[in-house]
């Protein structure tokens, strides 16, 4: 007797977790879920899945986990090439600023020199007008305003 007893009790525990689910709208719309359909509405019984262990033993966890690793790994791909981007525009930054150091020296040392002049073909020294001096000048500090304008 105690055995039957026990077992029924076992079977009416069981039974709540084989239950069926009811899906139905009401006249608002509103969507509603019951182990039990209303009468006056068109309800369908729905299958609920179990949800997936996603650390558990398997092979959805195995699945799962080379799922994750090749995100991680192209995730970290992306990050160095992140870095290299950003290491290469720092070194062209620092060329550019260099440059611009150099081009600014210049133009201040061309506002030192009262004469300018050129090595013509033959190798002898031709000095330039005052106003291809002035020409100079302002074309070096055109091309310095193009390139370092900014800085």
């Amino acid at each position: 007797m105690r055995k039957l007893m026990t077992l029924s009790l076992l079977a009416l525990a069981v039974l709540p977790l084989h239950a069926e689910v009811y899906q139905w709208t009401d006249a608002q719309g509103q969507v509603h879920f019951g182990d039990r359909p209303p009468a006056n509405a068109d309800a369908r019984e729905r299958q609920i899945e179990s949800p997936r262990r996603l650390n558990g033993a398997g092979e959805d966890s195995a699945a799962r986990i080379r799922e994750l690793d090749e995100f991680f790994r192209r995730r970290q791909d992306e990050r160095r090439a992140e870095e290299q981007a950003a290491a290469k525009r720092e070194a062209a930054s620092e060329k550019r600023d260099e440059a611009c150091r150099r081009m600014l020296a210049e133009l201040r040392h061309m506002k030192t020199i009262n004469r300018f002049y050129r090595l013509n073909d033959q190798g002898e020294t031709v000095f330039l007008s005052g106003e291809e001096g002035d020409r100079l000048r302002r074309n070096y500090r055109q091309s310095y305003e193009e390139h370092c304008g900014d800085r």
